[in-house]
């Protein structure tokens, strides 16, 4: 039989568990002493039998598993005590320190030997990959060493059927295949990389440039190897998975809370726990808003209906509720039967944990609504593995929806429907509004950082609801949201929610933009006006801005000038992803002029510089910015140029950097931070 406990954390907690027996064995002598006095005492009977249904439970979960058989036996007995009050009347306190002794042995004689390896909660992320077998034996082999699942699949196989049934993170083809495999990654909103071996498809006449952003995220030359493919994959995966998921589990056992605690770490969920079950239901059943100013919301407008949603912060939406059975004061499966009839609940996974496995009990908690039912004690591989299980369904469901499966926010494509739609309703009907875009002041490149960034756009989404006609991600993982508010209530409101961020919530800034400012402008066009006040917002006080035409010239965290279209772009969603300012150039006059404009604010922003660039080249960009912007700017050479020459040349002029192609984008990213951090900012 298997082992259901997995080092270390949880190995650690064993050992608690263990140093914790000497007062299980205290309070079963108490109960003993009491029944000696009075053996049908009906409380005393009732606190045996809780107490060894607790250690039945806890104590299989942590893998002392004769003591957890010992104690099922002993409960049943202690239950037809209670039935049978004349049954063994006179033997029961010796009964009891009979059970004490072999539980003092089983806890002692327990091997610790056969403690299982942990093994990762959240599963291995899955691509799919559309080519010829040579380069789908590269992908495979890379995918081995990173972790990844790869999907081979002929083109005929990859319809939108296929994919949704498949649920992967991202799908990858080759270049000549991208259009026809764009409808099935759309079906199920996945980024698509087109991969392209620029020397043997420009033979072809097959160049990237024709492959656009309607048809593929990102396009990534694999002339030098499939490594850039999968760090693609790595940040255009971020909106299509379910990290800072919420888990809530209830459970009156404080041990079991403790287990989960330990099963379910941070950064991959946000484990809330709760002991008092009575106070259930109004912990996740939403409430509707009473705004506090008259909504100018058209109830006829579709895109209004779905407006309505809780506010309170107090009000937890998990994506998975991990439900106890048998509790003192509440029902396990009476509470799931209240939780079916909120429809806002309807999509919420349910595992129920039982140390009852009979079948009524099964039939009755899946007839309820119950989506798994897990026997005490806990096993953890199982509960791992059935908690993946259904967060992957709900995932495929909530993107097949459009929605980010952790949060349900809205994703950019259904964003940008959504939010074209409320733009045109509010000048089809002359009100006025704002488009607001929120970013994150630090980048969200690790999983702990993203996790915390999905939760606290969950949280900002549910308090912006009230006269918000659209709410969703936009592409760089920017909250953005149309509202039919002016400038200065969506100010103040922005403000408030800032100030009443949880402690350890990321900051923000935000940025406005009026309607009226932009009266012929596409959402996109607003959409990008929007994020530009709130790259500006970092570099003024305050959390919110309102964008002016000047904003567009302030300088962003990084301004890349990279000829090479497949680079640029593998580059420039890296940056996005990670949370980082751009712009970029693919040349180099083009370059200057802009460099020469910007406003730095008193940073010093990077610059990733190619040498080999149409127009003036790298070298010679460099060396005007340092005679027209002196320090300034802080340049970082990316070039193919690896000769200890062209290298010292560069540093020597003042570069602060030098990097050789090909680019590992987990390095340069990595480098970015430090390179900002020490970055010294100019003299005013």
């Amino acid at each position: 039989m298997e082992t259901p406990i997995a080092p270390p954390e949880i190995a650690r907690l064993r050992e608690r568990f263990r140093a914790t027996q000497s007062n299980t064995v205290a309070a079963l002598k108490r109960l003993a002493a009491q029944l000696a006095t009075d053996p049908n005492a009906t409380e005393v009977l009732e606190a045996l039998r809780r107490e060894l249904h607790r250690l039945r439970g806890t104590a299989g979960s942590f893998g002392f598993n004769e003591v957890s058989r010992l104690a099922t036996g002993f409960e049943q007995r202690a239950h037809n005590w209670s039935a049978y009050p004349t049954l063994e009347l006179h033997e029961r306190e010796h009964a009891i320190r009979r059970f004490i002794e072999r539980l003092e042995s089983a806890f002692n004689e327990a091997d610790d030997s056969d403690t299982t390896a942990d093994k990762p909660i959240v599963p291995r992320p899955t691509l799919v990959f559309v080519g010829n077998t040579e380069l789908e034996s590269e992908l495979t082999n890379e995918a081995l060493l990173r972790g990844i699942t790869i999907r081979p699949l002929a083109l005929a196989e990859c319809t939108a059927d296929t994919i949704r049934e498949i649920a992967p993170h991202a799908v990858l083809a080759q270049l000549p295949l991208v259009r026809s495999v764009v409808d099935a990654a759309r079906a199920m909103n996945l980024p698509l990389i087109a991969l392209e071996n620029r020397a043997r498809d420009k033979r072809n006449n097959r160049a990237s440039g024709d492959v656009t952003i309607a048809h593929a995220a990102a396009v990534v030359d694999v002339l030098d190897g499939v490594g850039p493919a999968f760090d693609m994959a790595d940040q255009l995966v971020v909106l299509s998975n379910w990290s800072g998921a919420t888990i809530l589990a209830v459970d009156d056992d404080p041990i079991v809370l403790m287990l989960l605690r330990a099963i379910f770490p941070q950064p991959e969920f946000d484990l809330q726990t709760l002991q008092d079950a009575t106070k259930l239901i109004e912990m996740i059943a939403p409430t509707d808003e009473s705004p506090t100013e008259p909504s100018t919301n058209d109830p006829s407008s579709p895109i209004i209906e779905q407006t309505s949603a809780p506010t309170a912060d107090a009000v937890i939406e998990p994506a998975m509720l991990i439900l106890d059975v048998e509790m003192p004061n509440a029902s396990g499966l009476e509470l799931l039967e209240q939780i079916r009839k909120i429809p806002a609940l309807s999509d919420l996974a349910v595992i129920l944990l039982s140390g009852r496995a009979d079948a009524a009990t099964r039939n009755r908690a899946f007839a309820l609504g119950a989506d798994e039912f897990i026997a005490k004690p806990i096993v953890v591989s199982e509960l791992k593995s059935r908690v993946t299980d259904r967060l992957e369904r709900r995932r495929a469901a909530r993107l097949a929806a459009g929605l980010h499966p952790a949060t349900a926010i809205a994703l950019p494509e259904r964003m940008y429907r959504d939010g074209e739609a409320a733009m045109a309703f509010l000048r089809a009907n002359s009100r006025g509004g704002v488009i607001v875009a929120l970013r994150p002041i630090d980048p969200t490149i690790t999983p702990a950082a993203n996790a915390a960034w999905m939760r606290e756009t969950a949280r900002l989404a549910k308090r912006l609801r009230t006269r918000v006609l659209a709410v969703g991600y936009g592409v760089d993982q920017d909250l953005i949201a149309v509202a039919a508010v002016d400038v200065k209530t969506a100010t103040a409101r922005l403000e408030r929610h800032a100030a009443t961020a949880p402690k350890a919530a990321p900051r923000w800034r935000a940025g406005l933009v009026a309607l009226e400012d932009l009266p012929d402008a596409t959402f996109a066009e607003a959409c990008r006006a929007a994020v530009e006040a709130a790259n500006a917002a970092m570099h003024f006080p305050g959390i919110v801005r309102l964008w002016t035409r000047s904003d567009s010239l302030i300088a962003p965290d990084v301004i890349l000038v990279e000829d090479d279209p497949s680079l640029s772009d593998m580059i420039q969603y890296a940056l996005k992803a990670t949370g980082f300012t751009f712009s970029a150039f693919d040349n180099g006059n083009t370059a200057l002029d802009a460099l020469r404009h910007y406003e730095t604010q008193g940073r010093r922003p990077i610059v990733l510089l190619d040498v080999d660039l149409p127009g003036i080249d790298g070298y010679t960009l460099h060396e005007r910015l340092r005679v027209e912007r002196p320090g300034e700017y802080a340049i970082v050479f990316v070039t193919v140029h690896a000769a200890e020459t062209d290298q010292l040349r560069a540093l020597r002029a003042g570069a602060m950097d030098y990097i050789t192609k090909p680019v590992n984008l987990r390095i340069l990213m990595a480098k970015m931070t430090s390179w900002l951090a020490a970055s010294p900012r100019s003299k005013p």
